[in-house]
């Protein structure tokens, strides 16, 4: 199976591969290296319209589809996945407003977002609450024009500069299924109560200011609340369909980054005088690396296509999550593998590449979860067939 892309499709895809290969490739070592992204750099991105790839158009925005979304974030991981994660939380918060958020709140938010003055997060994972979502215990509760918000995340990207944190709390702890009674919120940076209380030091990812913040108190406006209350696990459930399609998208593109350069070390490197490429135990490696690229590149875009034409996706996107994870680690390991001793150390961006690949098989959803999701889908009566065909009909509720 082979997707076209349309003309402009395939523009934006090269012009975002020709960016990412002259300003995030020549920083990617810098930025792993002092654990930061320079500003100067994040309102490059903005004013590239990489932050909001899909704010509609009346908003300023660039109003573009999910493709065009995963189109950009593999072509950015290429040059730099820890760049290229930071814009996707920035493009993932988003997402809410722009499906269920007021006109106010989309007027108040969005152009911040768009133009780079702010930075986005997601606060989703809690103490007690990483793959079991629905267990969150962050309380907001209505007092007069506001809502009052107690509690912690943790584990979430951007933390160290975001001004932006999209939360999600459980606005009703009398509702009957953990699902229910959970809303959404924008919380600011500077409101009181709001406190950063650490920003980790990660295996990879170095640079994307993953953290941990907690609400003491924290009043927002009673318009800071998206949608409707109480349907905040169903705006999650619509942003994560996106949000695990563009995060396959980022492992493919640092797949083949990998990839790439192990290819190119192969036919330069002699080893038995020869090149390394000729050995047979090198080529089977190559096979394999290509074979595991090229079908979680498939499932991305067969996600994508889907969610674009407003069909349900969960099962695609879940799948492409976990294979284009799982790939992305085969990848990098059999990279490293194929540069030898030197692939260890920290002169060669193998390494680098392998430690930034392990964080997706946990982030942004662990496979574990997301196998779970595809097996309940074919275990339910009328499961979408595993050619994308079937009834993939937006669900209304979750």
């Amino acid at each position: 199976m082979r997707f076209e892309f349309s003309e402009k499709e395939q523009e934006i895809a090269d012009e975002c591969r020709e960016f990412a290969l002259a300003r995030l490739a020549p920083l990617d070592a810098e930025v792993d290296a002092q654990a930061k992204i320079p500003a100067t750099l994040r309102r490059e991105l903005a004013g590239r319209g990489y932050t909001s790839r899909i704010i509609p158009t009346e908003y300023g925005g660039v109003g573009g589809t999910v493709t065009e979304l995963c189109l950009q974030q593999e072509a950015l991981a290429y040059g730099s996945i820890t760049v290229a994660s930071s814009v996707m939380a920035t493009n993932l918060c988003l997402t809410p407003i722009v499906l269920f958020g007021s006109d106010d709140l989309k007027t108040r938010c969005l152009p911040a977002l768009r133009d780079g003055e702010w930075v986005g997060a997601i606060g989703i994972t809690e103490p007690d609450a990483g793959s079991d979502a629905a267990a969150m215990a962050m309380t907001a509760r209505r007092d007069g024009d506001s809502w009052v918000l107690d509690g912690s995340k943790r584990l979430i990207d951007n933390t160290d500069v975001a001004q932006f944190f999209l939360t999600w709390a459980r606005s009703d702890p009398s509702a009957a299924r953990p699902h229910d009674g959970i809303s959404a919120f924008v919380v600011e940076r500077d409101r009181p109560g709001f406190l950063v209380d650490q920003v980790y030091q990660l295996l990879g990812l170095r640079g994307l200011g993953v953290g941990a913040y907690s609400l003491h108190g924290c009043r927002v406006p009673a318009g800071n609340l998206i949608g409707t209350e109480g349907q905040g696990w169903y705006y999650l459930m619509r942003m994560l369909e996106i949000g695990r399609a563009a995060t396959a998208a980022l492992c493919v593109g640092l797949a083949q980054v990998a990839f790439d350069e192990a290819k190119s070390y192969a036919r330069e490197r002699r080893s038995f005088g020869r090149p390394l490429g000729e050995h047979q135990a090198i080529q089977l490696k190559v096979a394999e690396m290509a074979a595991r690229l090229d079908s979680a590149r498939m499932f991305v875009y067969r996600a994508a296509r889907l969610i674009d034409e407003g069909r349900r996706s969960d099962r695609e996107s879940s799948m492409a999550k976990f294979w284009a994870a799982d790939a992305a680690f085969f990848v990098t390991n059999e990279a490293l593998q194929i540069f030898g001793g030197m692939g260890c150390t920290s002169e060669l961006a193998a390494e680098r590449h392998f430690r930034d690949a392990r964080i997706f098989l946990i982030g942004e959803g662990t496979g574990e979860i997301q196998r779970l999701v595809v097996a309940r889908r074919e275990l339910a009566d009328g499961a979408g067939r595993p050619d994308g065909a079937g009834p993939h009909e937006r669900a209304a509720a979750p």
